[in-house]
């Protein structure tokens, strides 16, 4: 009898160690993807001098961006339902208008209207300041 448990405690004690070195493998795999995730980062956009800030406004102009149930959402995608209306918040516009005049490689801004779809008069008057104060900077 304690012959037998002598293989089948070895046995078992080499499955065992098998198991651990298989678990240790998976961490340390999923371990090294995640560092290398946080590592990558994004790439950074060198802007040659004389660049043009390129403003694709996809989408309607708002001050809050609508808020979206994301279960809702989620059914929409999933049912493959268009996706909802596109929105530019005013600040990001603005700030980035701002960014630009105190940025001396930009010399220019190129609108993008063509997925444009409205603002209200005051959002466009903002926006126009912005650039006029980008014109004379």
């Amino acid at each position: 009898m304690s012959g037998i448990r002598n293989v089948f405690g070895k046995l078992f004690g080499f499955i065992n160690g098998i198991r651990k070195v298989i678990v240790n493998l998976v961490f340390f795999i999923v371990l090294f993807v995640f560092v290398g995730f946080l590592m990558s980062g994004e790439e950074t956009i060198e802007v040659p001098t004389d660049g043009i800030l390129v403003l694709n406004l996809n989408g309607y102009i708002v001050e809050e961006e609508t808020y979206v149930d994301p279960v809702d959402e989620f059914f929409n995608q999933a049912l493959g339902s268009g996706p909802s209306i596109p929105e530019v918040l005013l600040s990001d516009v603005i700030d980035s208008i701002e960014q630009a005049a105190s940025d001396e490689r930009i010399s220019g801004i190129y609108l993008n209207l063509s997925s444009f779809m409205g603002a209200g008069m005051n959002k466009l008057e903002l926006i126009g300041n912005a650039l006029s104060e980008f014109r004379d900077s």
